[in-house]
């Protein structure tokens, strides 16, 4: 990272963790907390939505502003916030009563789920992309993770190296066990000798990695998606669905990642700026073309 967008990143973090006191106040305050938040944004003018949806950036900006300052309160996120749950499927009470698997995408709010889980009285773990080769990792890590580990009832965060040398003794122990386990999924696949899968998404392919999914199945755990939408003021929605039917569906990972993916695109269909990965498509492989 260039010194430059370093110090951005620095600017920004340093004026959310003294807006954090702004969300006492909220809602009147938060519209120019959000603000301010979106003009010191490092990503400002780095558009990374696709053309046709470009005036929505603003839009994300404010969100990712909005779930910044609010994860430096992530400890009174039930006090400072009126959460909604989406749960067509009993999701939560399957995950209660068995543990199982939890999938979330790239999102604002990827960080803020566990915590919310967790806040249910689910033991979970945390599956994540180690952040140690972030320069700000010292800046925002030990607070954040902290914090957030609070709610784990007794659960980890398992951070994976690139190299592929990741230990997941503990993982497959915990799942079995009856331990719930978010994954923050990843994608493109950045594991050396980890197992892929070819995913497409706004019709591009990607290689995306299999994880947990493998043992979940095998062991008939439930497997679920679930992410956060912040819908103004105070109001946070959580939503969970099922990928496997609370682990009464037998069917290959392969359909299940496929579900996974067609959720997300369903999603960024209307709401672009609620996926964080569009930089990643850069890098996506071009489908072959019929003869």
């Amino acid at each position: 990272m260039k010194t430059t967008d370093l110090n951005r990143y620095r600017r920004f973090l340093a004026f959310h963790r003294s807006a954090a006191g702004l969300l006492d106040y909220a809602p009147p305050l938060t519209p120019l907390m959000t603000g301010l938040g979106a003009w010191l944004h490092p990503a400002k003018k780095a558009n990374r939505l696709p053309p046709e949806w470009a005036h929505r950036w603003w839009h994300y900006l404010r969100v990712s502003s909005y779930a910044t300052a609010l994860i430096y309160r992530i400890r009174e996120i039930s006090r400072l916030t009126d959460i909604t749950w989406h749960d067509p499927d009993a999701t939560l009470d399957a995950i209660r009563q068995k543990g199982g698997l939890i999938l979330t995408y790239h999102h604002s709010f990827a960080y803020h789920l566990p915590a919310l889980v967790g806040s249910q009285g689910i033991p979970l773990n945390i599956l994540a992309r180690s952040p140690s080769d972030n320069p700000l990792y010292e800046e925002y890590a030990a607070g954040w993770f902290a914090d957030i580990e609070a709610f784990l009832n007794g659960g980890k965060w398992i951070f994976l190296s690139r190299d592929g040398h990741n230990p997941l003794h503990r993982v497959v122990r915990d799942l079995k066990a009856g331990m719930a386990l978010v994954s923050l999924h990843d994608f493109p696949n950045y594991y050396a000798r980890a197992k892929t899968f070819r995913a497409t998404i706004q019709g591009r392919d990607i290689d995306a990695p299999v994880g947990m999914l493998d043992v979940a199945q095998r062991h008939g755990l439930p497997v679920s998606v679930g992410y956060v939408r912040w819908s103004g003021r105070r109001r946070l929605d959580v939503f969970l669905s099922s990928l496997n039917a609370n682990g009464q569906e037998p069917v290959p990972v392969d359909v299940i990642l496929t579900r996974y993916f067609r959720l997300l695109d369903g999603i960024i269909e209307t709401e672009p700026e609620f996926w964080e990965g569009w930089a990643g498509l850069e890098h996506a492989i071009e489908p072959e073309k019929g003869i």
